[in-house]
Order: structure tokens, then sequence, then C-alpha cells
């Protein structure tokens, strides 16, 4: 796997710390925010027969490039920042996990990660935990917080 299937596993396993994510501010214009001390957590349940994945994940955002002249002063535009790169890193892991789930394997360990949680309930269903695992429900929350801004609040007059 490369390209975001490939990022989604390494936030899952907590194997990256620190990757960019583009915030698009207009058609062709976009800024770009560093995310920071990622850190996720797995919870596994089975539910109906079925496995239900949650997946939380914090991390800590700054602006590394500003193409948009926004008004980085105001609480209300980080806010409005925090939560288009919450989006965006929810609709990574979600397409990753979705594209493996196609391919009919678990690279991701969640059945390991189970095990470890639940190791009773797991061995009920080890045999054919792939097969439940292609129609697990999954659920990703995301928690970003734009600290500082890192560059004037102001954009330069041109």
């Amino acid at each position: 796997m490369d390209g975001p299937s490939a990022k989604t596993i390494q936030i899952i396993d907590n194997n990256i710390k620190t990757t960019n994510i583009q915030i698009r501010c207009n058609e062709d214009t976009f800024d770009s925010i560093e995310l920071t001390r990622i850190k996720s957590k797995v919870t596994i349940k089975m539910k109906n027969q079925l496995p239900v994945i949650v997946v939380k994940i914090n991390s800590i955002g700054h602006f590394d490039e500003v193409l948009c002249n926004d008004e980085f002063d105001k609480a209300k535009t980080l806010s409005n920042y925090e939560k288009k790169a919450e989006h965006e890193i929810n609709q990574i892991i979600v397409n990753g996990i979705e594209k493996v789930q196609q391919y009919g394997g678990d690279s991701f360990g969640f059945g390991d990660k189970y095990h470890l949680l639940d190791a009773k309930t797991f061995n009920k269903v080890a045999d054919h935990w792939n097969e439940l695992f292609v129609d697990a429900k999954i659920k990703v929350q995301v928690n970003i917080q734009i600290e500082n801004v890192g560059m004037r609040k102001k954009a330069y007059p041109f």
C-alpha cells in the first residue's frame, strides 16, 4: 500500500508523529497545516455479531504555509480550520480502512488489538476474523487543536 492508505496504517499504529495536510480555501488555493503529536487509540467491540472499530485521533496543528487571506487573529477562523483539518484526517482514515476492507484482509492488525483487549471474545471469532473485518463498522473521531498560527496574524498589504 502507498499514499493515503499507507498514511492511514501509520496513523492508526502510532508510527507517524508529524504530517501535513492541505486545506482548500478556494478553487486553486490551499493553506497547509502541520499536524504534530499525533496519537491514536483504537477500541473494538462486538455488536450484533459484527466488530465496531472506534479510532480516536488527537493532534496539535500549526500553519506552515498560508496562501489565503483569512483573519487568523479571530478564534472563529481557527475553529473553522480545526474542523476542516479534522474532516480531512477523518476522510483519510475512513477511506484507507474501507480500501483495505475491500481487499478482505486486516492489514491494520485490528484482530491483534482486539485479542489484546478481549481475548475470550476474540478467540470465538478468530478463525473467521477477516470475514468479520470486511463488514466491520468503522467510527473515527478526530480532535485537532491549532495552537499557534506561527506567523503574522494579518496579511501584508499587497
